[in-house]
Parts: C-alpha cells; sequence; structure tokens
C-alpha cells in the first residue's frame, strides 16, 4: 500500500506552530540569558570590593594608610580572577567599602551593605571611564627628557584644563596646573607638578630622620580637597635617578639604598650627589654642572618654579631652594639628612630639621592619573 504524505497545507500548519513556539520561547531565553550575565555582574562587583578589602587589610598591617574618601575603580589594586569594572567609584570608610558603583559589561551595579544589585535604571559610561574628563595630554617632542604634559585639575578631573588656564605659580594648589608624565604603565602614568604646592618646610623637625612628618602633614593639607584616587606623594629619589640614567648599570647603578658617601669612588658601594644633566660612569664626571645659558638644561622641567625661581634651566641662581624626595640618606656619617631636588638641577642632600631644611626646601606633588581619562 501506499503511504500518503502531508499535504502543503498540513506541512505549512507545522511551521506556523513552530513559528509560533520559537516566537515565543526566544525572549524567554534571552531573557534567561541576560538575568544570568546580570547575576555574574553582580558576583563581579561583590568579589571586586572584596578583593579590595583585603588589599586594605594588607596594608594596614603593612602600616600603610588607606584613608576614608571616595576612590575610582582601578585606584587600589583587586587582585580577582573573575571580570573587573570597567568604570565606577566607591566609599572607603574604616578599612571597608562602604558603597559603590560600577559598571561590569554594561551592567549598572551598585554595591551598599555587602549586597550588588542591578539599577536598570541608570547606563554606563560608553567611555569606561566613571569621569567626563576635562584633562589634556600634549605628546613629548622628540628632544623632550618627559613623557608628555598633561593639564588637570586635581580636584575637579572632569574641569576642562589647558595652557592658557592652567597656574604654575608656587604655593598653587588647586585649579588647571600642569604636570609632566615621567612614568608609565599598561593603565596609569605618574607625573609630577610643574611647581612646588608648599615653597618651603621641614621633612622632620622633631622625630626620626627616617620618617616623614612636617613635609608628610603638609602634602596632606595641600592636597586634602584633591581626587583621592590621585594617590598624591613625594617623588623618591630613585625615581629621579631612574629619570635621567644615573641608576644604570653602565652608568652610576645609583640606588638611595646605598650609604653616602662625600669622595664617592666606588659606585657599587657608595651614593653621592649629582647633576641631572650629568653622564658617564664616575661621580667626578656627574658632579661636573654642564647646563648653563647656552646649554639649557634637559631637565629643567624637573626643578623649575621653586621659590625665588622661575626659569631656573641654567647653572647660575640666586639661592638654593627646591624641594624634598621621600628618602632619608643612609649611612652613619650622614644621619638627620635626606635628598633633595635643587633649583640649580642637583639631586643632593640636605639636613631634615627646621633651622636648616625648611628654609630651602618644600615639596612638590607626584599623582598617578589613569590613562582612561585623559584626553
Amino acid at each position: 500500500m501506499k503511504k500518503k504524505g502531508f499535504t502543503l497545507i498540513e506541512l505549512l500548519a507545522v511551521i506556523v506552530v513552530l513559528a509560533v513556539i520559537a516566537l515565543i520561547a526566544t525572549p524567554i531565553v534571552l531573557n534567561l540569558v541576560k538575568t544570568a550575565k546580570i547575576g555574574a555582574a553582580e558576583q563581579s562587583v561583590t568579589g571586586y570590593v572584596k578583593a579590595v578589602e583585603n588589599t586594605i587589610i594588607k596594608d594596614m598591617i603593612n602600616n600603610k594608610e588607606v584613608s576614608d574618601g571616595t576612590y575610582k575603580y582601578n585606584s587600589i589594586e583587586a587582585d580577582i580572577s573573575g571580570k573587573r569594572p570597567t568604570s565606577g567609584e566607591y566609599i572607603v570608610k574604616n578599612g571597608r567599602v562602604e558603597s559603590g558603583n560600577f559598571c561590569v559589561d554594561g551592567y549598572y551595579i551598585e554595591y551598599k551593605n555587602s549586597t550588588s544589585k542591578y539599577n536598570k535604571d541608570k547606563k554606563c559610561n560608553n567611555s569606561n571611564s566613571s569621569v567626563s574628563s576635562g584633562v589634556t595630554k600634549v605628546e613629548p617632542t622628540s628632544t623632550d627628557t618627559h613623557k608628555g604634559i598633561v593639564y588637570l585639575d586635581p580636584t575637579d578631573l572632569s574641569k576642562t584644563c589647558n595652557a592658557s588656564n592652567s597656574v604654575s605659580e608656587t604655593e598653587t594648589k588647586v585649579g588647571c596646573m600642569k604636570w609632566y608624565i615621567y612614568a608609565e604603565d599598561d593603565s596609569n602614568y605618574n607625573m609630577i607638578l610643574d611647581h612646588n604646592t608648599t615653597a618651603t618646610v621641614a621633612w622632620n623637625d622633631s622625630g626620626s630622620y627616617t620618617e616623614m612628618k612636617e613635609v608628610k602633614e603638609a602634602l596632606d593639607s595641600d592636597t586634602s580637597t584633591w581626587d583621592k584616587s590621585l594617590n598624591a606623594r613625594l617623588i623618591t629619589a630613585d625615581e629621579v635617578a631612574h629619570i635621567v640614567g644615573a641608576d644604570r648599570d653602565d652608568t652610576l647603578k645609583w640606588s638611595s639604598a646605598k650609604p653616602y658617601g662625600v669622595d664617592a669612588k666606588d659606585i657599587d658601594k657608595y651614593s653621592a650627589k649629582f647633576y641631572l644633566d650629568g653622564s658617564g660612569t664616575t661621580y667626578d664626571e656627574w658632579q661636573t654642572q654642564v647646563a648653563n645659558s647656552t646649554n639649557k638644561s634637559k631637565y629643567a622641567w624637573l626643578y623649575d618654579y621653586t621659590l625665588n625661581c622661575a626659569g631656573c634651566n641654567i647653572e647660575t641662581y640666586s639661592s638654593t631652594n627646591g624641594y624634598w624626595t621621600s628618602n632619608y640618606v643612609v649611612g652613619d656619617d650622614f644621619t638627620g639628612s635626606a635628598w633633595a631636588i635643587n633649583n640649580d638641577g642637583e639631586l643632593n642632600i640636605y639636613n631634615v630639621y627646621s633651622t636648616w631644611g625648611s628654609t630651602i626646601y618644600g615639596l612638590r606633588p607626584v599623582i598617578t592619573v589613569p590613562k582612561n581619562v585623559i584626553k
């Protein structure tokens, strides 16, 4: 017997039924997928917050203070294996993340009372930054020894800053200012201000010379209204040596960890003062100033605009001024001294107490800025 096949009408009916089922099922499946993604984003935020708190605890154990305040999503290192937020900020209080908002996979996740929750009424910033940035970067020229110039207001990164509205003047602490990039990694720039925010201050007038006191108090005061995520600090003497190449094996092998030697001959054993424009493999060579009125310093951006000085990029200067680094001098013969930058372009040592250093050296903040907030 012949088997009767489906008629065209029957086939069309089956197709219609399948289409209806698909029409009903597809939104359900898509909704399940979205729900799963939202749940994963919420879990990612919870995990990220716990990782941040773990970092804060480790820092506190190591006597590194993490101040209360508002932090950008990438301000504190967080060791996590899952997805990281691409923007957002959070509030730290007493060593814990009190609340915050983050974007993960395009979902706006709010964190409060140890719980992460998706807010469908708020949208993520597509620029991967929680700040609508007014920060401006100028690329370096082929002869510059820095990595670029940045104009920004550390109290408000959304403020539009440029060369015309930025101030380069000692004691200026807020508003649009000029910064020099001297180091970078995949995510951030390290940059130093082009002037001193405090003209002169003692490094430590009353306590142990191995710990910053008055200069740290002045730094905290000068930067009290700045964005906490910038992590304002002083530059290290070793960073200065690295900028000018004095730490290389083919130059001085300079390190602040080495004891200071007045007549240092053994570069493997001793550290000593040097001019930023120096070169060679001996301190005799590096302690000869080569910058002058016709041969201007390549590193003037590191010591210009100190007290009584604007345009200090030649060998002559009216009086010694400068700013402190964060390193004290190692060695029994020079206790009570710290490393500082002079306005004649020299890394040298000076007495940390008020009767000496506070009349000469001030402070010049360094900040760390995420690359994604810079135009």
